[in-house]
């Protein structure tokens, strides 16, 4: 059916979050009419024209939450692909016209990381990426001087150390996608059709 037509009663379709309803009833003013999950069985009033995001969502569903984090990483990640020239090209403009609050930022990295009594020595480094063959310990690249990054796997932001076994090898996007991910949640992410998605974007732009 069309989308006006969604307040026809037995118009069965799914909100935003992929959970599918079913419209049962309708008052005689044709605004107000009932919508009931299949999973779930709640029932919501709604209004025409009242509607967020022109859909319904049942916010009572016991993995309305998970949902409803993956599908707003989602749509943040189709955002920041279409615009990801103006995000760049904005960020670029701050960071010049904010230098002093970059330095700030930069400099508590630094202090965080020395708190945790600094990173090891660049031999065992070097060691850490012979144990994963020069490879991206997410993806599998090829690492060289020009695309290796060192990642906390339990990120410092969230209580990581700078011991050995907290420390892996990353490629610059893979690196860049996890940013401060718990690693249960960024083990679960790369699993995703959305991750393999966004790498694919990410390594061509670069190469362009």
């Amino acid at each position: 059916m069309e989308k006006e037509d969604k307040e026809i009663v037995g118009f069965t379709g799914r909100d935003t979050l992929g959970l599918e309803f079913v419209v049962i009833k309708r008052a005689n003013d044709g605004k107000r009419f009932t919508v009931k999950y299949t999973d779930s069985r709640n029932e919501y009033d709604r209004y025409k024209g009242r509607i967020l995001r022109g859909e319904y969502q049942d916010v009572d569903h016991p993995n309305y939450q998970e949902l409803k984090a993956e599908y707003e990483r989602k749509a943040s990640a189709d955002w920041y692909e279409r615009n990801r020239e103006k995000v760049i090209a904005s960020a670029c403009a701050y960071q010049k016209a904010n230098l002093d609050k970059a330095l700030v930022r930069n400099r508590k990295r630094r202090n965080k990381i020395k708190e945790q009594g600094g990173l090891p020595s660049s031999n065992v480094l070097n060691e850490i990426m012979e144990n994963q063959n020069h490879k991206c310990n997410c993806c599998g690249e090829i690492l060289n001087d020009r695309n290796k990054h060192i990642d906390h796997i339990l990120p410092l932001s969230l209580g990581g150390s700078n011991d050995i076994e907290n420390l892996q090898w990353l490629c610059q996007v893979c690196n860049n996608l996890k940013s401060f991910k718990h690693p249960d949640e960024w083990n679960k992410y790369i699993a995703t059709d959305e991750f393999k998605q966004r790498r694919e974007a990410r390594r061509v732009s670069l190469e362009q």
